[in-house]
């Protein structure tokens, strides 16, 4: 192992992976070379792919595909039936019936389809003559360190990789090849270690540097930058299948991304291979164990997942487990166990019992076959989700928290030395009558209350307009009111909450009501004809309906409306662009227009009202632009 302080240290998972790479590769058959220039063989590399390919389709683990009750697959089996007699090839009934010329003995028989090539059936010969020796799958067999070849050239390379390269280069007569410029040098490194091309800046200050560790250290600032654990995490989310959309039916979303974060910064931290897997596999059975290690344990739910409505649970539950037995086994183990799922595997010795009890072990997971569109994972549906915290997000979370409460006790502070006085002054002045004896809103009784559509609209002693009889499919209400002397600044309708309408609601149909309009105008004496008031702004004093702003109200557009029947009491209010004076004998005309778009829905109770105060200052203290639409609300 490489000392703890060199950057080669953190590249010992790739290393690994490399030199397994390099080793099966040179383990090989070399098709080039006769059998007789090759050492002894090895039956994993030489002798199995023939005998799988071949011959154990019949003679292999699948008890009920076996033919002539001989097995292939097991030495002693093949042994014992005089199959193979290890040393004597001549001996060897196998090997007897492979070169036999006796089509009614010859192996494999033709209705296989199956034929051996002369270098194969020389290569068996051979290996019997050397003992028939077997090995254990080479997903169980410990990885041996290869020597490092000797290479006659010199200089000898610098890292032993280059060796394993330089001897495959001598024994092909070919030259290495020269030293990589090191603008190229630094593009590789860059996208090996973190799959990203270099900065321009990076390149121009290596291809400058003189420094003899210059490559060295570039190395440590990749290995350092959370990059380069993304750049190892996509293969590796490759093979345990992740995903961010469910995979089957509309292949929605799924809100799995802790996994991916987990596994980088496994990566990133150099995470022990040995604890990488118990967490994944079981990291939330782990006494004591973190959110980290209960997020790796979601590989287990990495597989596809249905949200179609009509699917039988257990299916796919049966599905799910499935997927869980043969990702584990190939990503984990080497091996392939799909084919037992069905029947006992062809050519390896897995039984169909061992892939379920392998599915066992996994088989106390909650979870159901469907996934729960609206809400997700959820108890209803008998699996977890566990709400994770992203510790970045947390940590920003906490710095903005104080910096609320720091602003929070600044304004609060500044606020009340400055608006005391001021705000005792104004709710004083709301409490009480102004100059012409008036509140600040003035209800007043209507002098004509009437509809389009007939509906009869009864004057309450209360100043209220109450509509009666059938409801109209569409309606407008058109109200008169008389004009106080001073100027009018605005207006309000208010929505009074009646227990004659159905549900004690405000609209006549017991649901929401929606005005599409509300125009006022100004007659300012007998036989004037009404002119439009211009108004400037609408506001609700609650609440409105989604898609149904206050804004409609004023807009000119019939079919965009307002509706604030949520709140009881709720009211909307006119800000008028100019003040407006009718004189003794004016009067205003206000007309309630209901949507077209919703039949039926009219309101129901209601008063108006006006006001005579001055418009304010729009900014007095030049207070931010949310400041004042807060005040405003």
């Amino acid at each position: 192992m490489t000392p703890a302080s060199s950057p080669l240290d953190r590249l010992r998972l790739p290393a690994c992976l490399l030199a397994l790479g390099l080793t099966l590769a040179g383990s090989q058959p070399d098709l080039r070379a006769a059998p007789a220039d090759r050492a002894t063989l090895s039956f994993n590399r030489d002798i199995r792919p023939i005998l799988s390919e071949n011959c154990f389709q019949c003679h292999g683990p699948d008890a009920n595909h076996r033919k002539a009750d001989l097995r292939l697959d097991v030495r002693d089996a093949a042994v014992e039936a005089q199959a193979l007699v290890p040393g004597q090839p001549d001996q060897s009934d196998a090997i007897r019936r492979i070169f036999s010329e006796d089509a009614d003995e010859h192996m494999p028989p033709a209705s296989s389809r199956r034929s051996l090539t002369v270098a194969q059936k020389e290569l068996l010969r051979r290996w019997v003559r050397e003992g028939a020796g077997y090995e254990p799958h080479w997903a169980y067999v410990a990885p041996v360190r290869s020597p490092v070849p000797a290479l006659r050239r010199r200089p000898a390379p610098e890292n032993p990789i280059d060796a394993f390269i330089g001897a495959v280069l001598e024994r092909e007569n070919l030259a290495p090849a020269p030293e990589a410029d090191r603008r190229t040098l630094i593009r590789r490194l860059s996208l090996d270690l973190t799959g990203l091309p270099p900065a321009p800046a990076e390149v121009d200050a290596f291809v400058a540097s003189r420094d003899p560790r210059a490559y060295e250290q570039l190395v440590q600032r990749y290995l350092a930058s959370p990059h380069f654990g993304e750049r190892l995490a996509v293969p590796w989310l490759d093979l345990v299948r992740y995903a961010d959309t469910i995979g089957f039916h509309n292949d929605v979303p799924i809100r799995v991304w802790p996994y991916r974060d987990y596994v980088i910064a496994a990566f990133n931290r150099n995470l022990p291979f040995d604890q990488f897997t118990r967490e994944q596999l079981a990291g939330d059975l782990l006494p004591g164990s973190t959110i980290g290690q209960r997020v790796g344990s979601g590989y287990n739910r990495l597989h596809r997942i249905s949200g179609e409505g009509g699917i039988q649970d257990k299916e796919y539950f049966a599905k799910y487990s499935a997927d869980r037995v043969r990702t584990t086994a190939t990503v984990w183990l080497g091996s392939t166990l799909a084919c037992a799922e069905c029947h006992d595997h062809k050519f390896d010795p897995f039984t169909q019992r061992d892939f379920y009890r392998f599915a066992a072990i996994f088989s106390d997971l909650k979870e159901k076959g469907a996934y729960n569109l609206s809400g997700g994972f959820t108890r209803e549906n008998l699996t977890e989700e566990t709400i994770f915290k992203d510790p970045a997000d947390e940590r920003r979370l906490a710095d903005l928290s104080a910096e609320v409460a720091r602003l929070e006790s600044e304004l609060k502070a500044v606020t009340d030395a400055q608006l005391a006085p001021g705000r005792a002054a104004w709710e004083d002045a709301m409490r009480s009558q102004d100059e012409a004896g008036r509140l600040p809103w003035t209800v007043v009784h209507p002098s004509r209350a009437e509809s389009t559509a007939g509906t009869p609209l009864t004057i309450e002693d209360d100043d209220s307009v109450v509509p009666g009889g059938v409801n109209p499919v569409h309606d407008t209400y058109v109200v008169t009111l008389p004009a106080p002397v001073h100027p009018v600044t605005g207006l309000r309708l208010e929505a009074v909450a009646d227990p004659r309408f159905p549900g004690d609601e405000v609209s006549r149909s017991g649901s929401a009501f929606f005005l599409a309009e509300l125009e006022v105008s100004g007659q300012r004496g007998a036989g004037s004809a009404p002119a439009p008031i211009a108004v400037a702004a609408s506001r609700t004093n609650g609440s409105t309906e989604p898609g149904h702003p206050a804004a409609a109200a004023i807009d000119g557009d019939p079919l965009t409306s307002v509706s604030f029947v949520r709140k009881r009491g709720g009211g909307l209010a006119l800000e008028f662009a100019e003040p407006w004076s009718g004189g003794p004998d004016g009067s205003l005309i206000v007309r309630v227009r209901h949507s077209p778009l919703h039949p039926y829905q009219h309101l129901g109770r209601f008063r108006l009202a006006v006001h005579s105060l001055p418009r304010p200052d729009p900014n007095p203290e030049g207070m931010p632009e949310k400041v004042l639409e807060a005040l405003r609300q």
